[in-house]
C-alpha cells in the first residue's frame, strides 16, 4: 500500500467520495462504472488515508476499549465524510469521533470490497497482492 501523505491524494479520489455523498448505495453505483484497476487504486488510497489517522494520537479520543475493528470503522468513516472533514481530523486529532455506527448507510468503505467481489469474483485483498 502507498505511503502518500493525505495532502498528496488525488483530487479524483475526493471527487468520488463527494459524489457518493456519504451514501453506500451511491458509492456502489459509482464503483459499477470503474475498472478493476481503478477500484483497486481507489481502495488503496482509501486505506492509506484511514491508516494515516490510526495512530495513538487519534485512538486516544475513541471510546475506551475500542477494538481494532472499531478503530478501523471510525477511520474509514472519517475518510468517507470527505476531504475537508478528513483534513480537519488529520490536523486536529482531538476532533476524532469517539465511535461510529459500523454498518450505517454512511459507511461507504464497505461497498468497495463488496462490489469488487461481485463484479470480478475475487477478493480485493488478493487482487492487490498480484
Amino acid at each position: 500500500m502507498s505511503t502518500l501523505s493525505p495532502l498528496e491524494v488525488s483530487t479524483d479520489f475526493w471527487a468520488i467520495i463527494d459524489k457518493a455523498n456519504r451514501e453506500r448505495a451511491k458509492m456502489a453505483l459509482i464503483l459499477e462504472l470503474m475498472t478493476r484497476e481503478e477500484i483497486i487504486s481507489f481502495h488503496n488510497q482509501f486505506l492509506n488515508l484511514a491508516t494515516a489517522i490510526l495512530g495513538q494520537e487519534y485512538i486516544q479520543y475513541m471510546d475506551p476499549g475500542t477494538s481494532e475493528d472499531g478503530a478501523d470503522d471510525v477511520t474509514r468513516w472519517i475518510v468517507g465524510q470527505g476531504r475537508d472533514y478528513y483534513l480537519d481530523i488529520y490536523e486536529h486529532p482531538q476532533k476524532t469521533p469517539a465511535s461510529v455506527e459500523p454498518h450505517s448507510k454512511q459507511q461507504v468503505y464497505y461497498e468497495i470490497p463488496r462490489v469488487f467481489f461481485r463484479r470480478f469474483e475475487e477478493d480485493i485483498w488478493s487482487a492487490e497482492e498480484e
